[in-house]
């Protein structure tokens, strides 16, 4: 059964000038789905013991590898997670901090311009992120944290220490757009032109555009947005058929086959599984 996960869209919330630094493990007892979002933090995980995949844009990353993957801001990314004992430790850092203390290096723009999908079996980059967080955390130490960050990016080049691919993958506006788009406009009918044309594209170029750039169509990260919402309602009490329309599906059945595909349960059985 898979986990009815929200995705991670508001966990940097709390992140700022005085909060420069967000960090935690999340363990995965359950399989889990996390669709398609960014953020306007730089966010580094380390895998650890987990089975499934992410794609960082269209580059799929073997969890099963124990990867570090460092997603800059406004990288779309998204995780479908297999039940396992494993973890990944999440960091979340301010980008203007960032800046700030790496203002004078050339290197920083790499932080900026690529995703770094790195398979290495190598603790010094736990270690590494551990120091990063606590760093990052404490009054007046914020140049420390930076030169923190300039051993993780020597890290990312040495190839003598671990097998690194490091794909370029520059934000795509058009991307954000229709992300942005969808989640303002979920619950209303909206159409695949509907969403093309508020990226600025013509219907069938924008999909292959969108495929292209996530690894997903656009009609699945759709329905992973209303699925993911219409939990809310269902746990407030609202019926399933009133989900349904709630979220944006004209017919009831539409909504139940669709939540089964993605969470592996009906809306009737998951408000069930709630009631005990």
């Amino acid at each position: 059964m898979k986990q009815l996960q929200r995705s991670f869209q508001f966990e940097e919330a709390e992140l700022g000038t005085g909060n420069p630094v967000i960090g935690y493990s999340k363990l995965f007892r359950d399989s889990t789905a996390v669709r398609l979002h960014y953020h306007q933090s730089l966010e580094i995980n380390i895998c650890r013991n987990v089975s499934g995949k992410a794609w960082l844009g269209k580059v799929c990353a073997d969890l099963s590898r124990d990867p570090v993957l460092i997603i800059p801001p406004n990288h779309s990314h998204w995780y479908d997670i297999e039940k396992s004992s494993g973890y990944i430790t999440v960091v979340h850092i301010h980008i203007p901090t960032v800046t700030e203390v790496l203002a004078q290096s050339i290197i920083s723009s790499m932080l900026f311009t690529h995703s770094h999908l790195i398979y290495a079996h190598h603790p010094i980059y736990h270690e590494l992120l551990q120091e990063i967080m606590y760093v990052f955390s404490r009054p007046l130490k914020q140049n420390a944290g930076g030169i923190l960050l300039l051993r993780l990016l020597d890290l990312l080049s040495d190839g003598n220490t671990k097998i690194q691919t490091s794909v370029e993958l520059r934000s795509s506006r058009a991307v954000q757009c229709a992300v942005s788009y969808i989640e303002h406009n979920y619950a209303n009918s909206i159409t695949l032109k509907d969403v093309a044309s508020a990226a600025g594209y013509e219907r069938s170029y924008f999909c292959r555009v969108f495929h292209a750039s996530t690894g997903m169509r656009v009609n699945e990260f759709m329905h992973a947005v209303r699925t993911e919402h219409s939990i809310s309602f269902l746990q407030n009490g609202y019926r399933v058929g009133e989900t349904a329309y709630l979220v944006g599906y004209d017919a009831p059945s539409y909504f139940i086959k669709q939540f089964r595909r993605r969470y592996s349960m009906t809306p009737g059985e998951y408000i069930r599984s709630q009631e005990w």
